[in-house]
């Protein structure tokens, strides 16, 4: 059986479970941050209910093996991608196999050292694997008529950004499923349950621009619309735009990351400022009806507060070419195995994670206030704090502000106005009150809906 986890959920769905029936439990899905926390929290409450082993796997147990088997909640680790890794796995527990045999896997041996096996083989044909949807309840992922988050049809991608974990974990290598696959899966899925808009879940959709388009044509025939999709702009191409607006796809992602060439070309991002404009204008032009959005990372190890301030500013300038776009400004987390990573260790300002508990502490909702520890920053102190409310204010500007009447949008509008001018002037005094009145202005619109009838 498989169960998707938050921390909170632990001990209540898995307190009457008897684990001694398990041939092992499998972790997976862990990053550094709150998702690392919540594996940690999970694999010693499974260890203080009984002996079963435990078998960690997914991105950043990977590249940290080590550091991970130092854990003595955690028996295995597996390396990459898991199909036929978890067969031999079983295997290995059930006697049939010795661990040194098994490609992929991390383990202790006898007298306590790491080891770690090679690195198996990527399967090129993807549509050997099938997701077997009946292990879980898709109907947890399903939000007003909307399936989030479980539909992949393509692994990894083949570009170099410094920042991503796709660097190591699939090795810049792209692999895909068919169409008919994809197709399929989508078919058994709405025969089975209600919906009507789903999301891509694929590093970067776009990379086959024909595959990609025939996909998103042959959904719209299913009578299904893609609600999201990631793409890379530096492959996009007018076509393209064109027929994402008339398969009726409601937004798309692409990561902009720095508006600064010499910064965008040291992230690897084989873009351009002056393409992320062209691409606002095109969809504006061709595909209107499209919500475009990205993001604009800050605090990056090869830029100073003069860069992300400049950053922030061009970023705000860009509403000016897309009415229907929407802009996100996040701070960087270094993910180790990337440049990134090795550049903010090199730069010997204070980053040097050496415990698993450190990259617990590497979460994107707290990365202002760790930033000063890879980031060179002109005021450290000054600047963690403006960081942060650089991060608060996006939430002001990336809110859904379309199909929104009468009070409610004169109050969205007015604190979307409030931020553009915030994080234009990086100018944060009282900001806190900015946070205060929102509060309040929230409540107050939803009264003032009740008895309105707005919605």
């Amino acid at each position: 059986m498989a169960y998707h986890l938050k921390e909170d959920d632990i001990e209540l769905k898995m307190g009457d479970i008897d684990f001694s029936t398990f041939l092992f439990v499998g972790v997976c899905s862990i990053m550094t941050g709150y998702s690392l926390r919540a594996a940690m929290k999970l694999s010693e409450f499974i260890k203080n209910h009984g002996e079963v082993p435990i078998v960690w796997g997914g991105v950043q147990p990977s590249i940290i093996p080590e550091l991970c088997l130092q854990k003595n909640y955690v028996d295995f680790v597996g390396l990459g991608y898991g199909e036929e890794l978890i067969v031999e796995i079983a295997r290995m527990l059930e006697g049939e196999m010795k661990p040194e045999k098994v490609a992929g896997l991390a383990y202790r041996s006898p007298n306590g050292e790491c080891r770690i096996g090679e690195i198996r083989k990527l399967e090129k044909n993807l549509d050997c694997y099938h997701a077997d949807y009946s292990l879980v309840d898709v109907n947890d992922y399903i939000n007003n008529g909307t399936v989030l988050g479980v539909i992949m049809s393509s692994r990894g991608c083949p570009f170099n950004c410094a920042f991503c974990y796709n660097q190591y974990f699939s090795k810049r290598v792209w692999r895909a499923h068919s169409c008919e696959y994809v197709m399929r899966v989508l078919t058994e899925l709405k025969e089975k349950y209600s919906f009507s808009e789903f999301s891509f879940s694929d590093d970067n959709f776009f990379v086959d621009n024909k595959r990609a388009i025939k996909i998103l044509g042959m959904s719209h025939d299913l009578g299904l619309r893609v609600c999201s999709l990631d793409i890379k702009i530096n492959n996009i191409k007018e076509d393209d735009i064109v027929k994402i607006g008339k398969y009726k796809v409601t937004s798309i992602f692409f990561g902009t990351e720095s508006l600064n060439n010499d910064i965008i070309e040291y992230l690897g991002k084989e873009q351009t400022k002056d393409m992320v404009i062209d691409t606002l204008k095109k969809f504006s032009q061709l595909a209107p009806d499209v919500r475009v959005q990205t993001e604009i990372l800050v605090g990056l190890t090869a830029e100073y507060t003069s860069d992300m301030k400049r950053d922030v500013a061009d970023g705000i300038d860009l509403y000016n070419y897309n009415k229907n776009f929407s802009l996100y400004f996040g701070n960087l987390v270094p993910l180790p195995g990337t440049k990134m990573f090795e550049l903010a260790l090199s730069q010997n300002i204070g980053f040097k994670p050496s415990k698993l508990e450190d990259y617990v502490a590497l979460d994107i909702s707290n990365a202002h206030r760790m930033v000063d520890k890879w980031a060179i920053l002109d005021s450290p102190k000054l600047d963690k704090k403006h960081l942060g409310y650089v991060e608060r204010y996006s939430a002001l500007l990336d809110m859904d502000r379309r199909n929104i009447i009468g009070f409610k949008k004169k109050i969205r509008h007015m604190f979307f106005k409030i931020a553009c001018y915030r994080l234009k002037n990086w100018q944060f005094t009282f900001a806190s009150l900015d946070f205060f009145f929102w509060k309040i202005s929230v409540e107050i619109s939803k009264l003032f809906g009740k008895f309105s009838g707005e919605k």
